[in-house]
């Protein structure tokens, strides 16, 4: 994996010096704190006025640099049936899904569900429309027409009228760093320049997968990710903030872990990559984060147990770059964000007989 450094312009001196250190330090957790903050405002906000942009099964929110989100409410993927669970050779599929939005966020309905498939162990995937029943919240598709001993991965993914998204992400091969198109794709937007900063930090798509041990989150941006590098300017970032339903029932996505890349330059005591808890805005002891990026790409994961007890498989996310400006004196400058997804840590899988 590629982990190009660039240039650092800070010298050597500087760089061992304890107050610069501390200043570091304390940048970190004030950028954390501000990042906090800025999605909180997010989250209490009302809709932008300008319409957004739709790519693919996944509908992004329209981009202002983080001030104007819509709540973080998804739709609700209720139950997903398929029949028959082990076709014959050829014999058509119907996958139904039960996707409902919250009633106290009326007059916000399911924009759109989508059925995505593969038949090559995620190698490729097809993706099919639902169509929406008159009479209840069912969406259904046909599939079929599968060789005798495949075995096909099915995934649901909904869009709400309000932007968010709700995301069945299949399980991800036991891969480090993973293939990009081994993981889900949870939120597309790759033509909102005109909308925000329209710089490296744009990002373009944003996917995740898991295993037994670990969540894994990829970001893709419109520039390098190698490249960001801590200079007298700024130093960009990126992060995505996950809530577990299951661990802070009733609490906000600001209440939950925060799963960050910082990129300053080796020697410095701060890790590039690190889960940090986002009530006391700590490092999360044994969280296991790590990560890597290669150009355009962003890889990170940590162990599922740092997240907290997790029986209904259900992640809140929120995916955020932007940059800090100065590490003695931090000043926060939002770059972007991808609206809130709501992941299921599950799918569905048909084996042909």
């Amino acid at each position: 994996m590629d982990q190009r450094q660039g240039s650092v312009s800070i010298s050597r001196d500087r760089s061992r010096s304890p107050q610069y250190l501390r200043g570091a330090r304390q940048a970190l957790h004030a950028l954390v704190l501000a990042i906090c903050c800025a999605m909180l405002l997010a989250a209490s906000g009302g809709a932008d006025d300008r319409p957004p942009g739709q790519v693919g099964p996944i509908r992004a929110a329209a981009k202002t640099p983080w001030g104007s989100y819509m709540l973080p409410a998804a739709p609700v993927i209720e139950r997903v049936t398929v029949e028959p669970r082990e076709p014959a050779a050829g014999q058509p599929v119907v996958v139904t899904a039960r996707v409902s939005h919250q009633p106290f966020l009326e007059p916000a309905q399911v924009a759109s569900v989508t059925l995505r498939a593969t038949a090559d162990g995620g190698a490729t995937w097809q993706e099919h429309p639902m169509t929406p029943s008159a009479a209840t919240d069912d969406f259904q598709a046909n599939l079929g027409g599968w060789a005798s001993g495949t075995e096909a991965l099915l995934s649901v993914s909904a869009v709400s009228s309000l932007g968010s998204a709700a995301v069945q992400i299949a399980p991800a091969p036991a891969q480090w760093p993973p293939a990009p198109e081994r993981l889900t794709v949870v939120m597309r937007d790759p033509d909102d320049l005109d909308l925000m900063v329209g710089d490296e930090s744009d990002l373009l798509e944003c996917r995740a997968g898991w295993d037994d041990e670990h969540l894994i989150v990829g970001m893709r941006a419109a520039g390098d990710f190698g490249a960001y590098v801590l200079s007298p300017v700024q130093t960009n970032f990126a992060m995505a903030a996950i809530l577990n339903p299951d661990a802070a029932a009733g609490k906000g996505i600001t209440d939950g872990k925060l799963l960050a890349y910082l990129p300053v330059p080796e020697g410095l005591p701060i890790p590039r990559f690190d889960l940090y808890d986002g009530e006391g805005f700590k490092p999360v002891p044994e969280s296991g984060a790590e990560g890597g990026v290669d150009g355009e790409w962003l890889w990170m994961r940590c162990r599922r147990e740092a997240l907290g007890p997790n029986p209904s498989g259900r992640l809140l996310t929120f995916f955020v770059t932007g940059a800090i400006s100065d590490m003695t004196d931090p000043d926060i400058i939002p770059k972007d964000a991808a609206n809130y997804v709501m992941l299921y840590l599950g799918g569905q899988s048909v084996t042909v007989r």
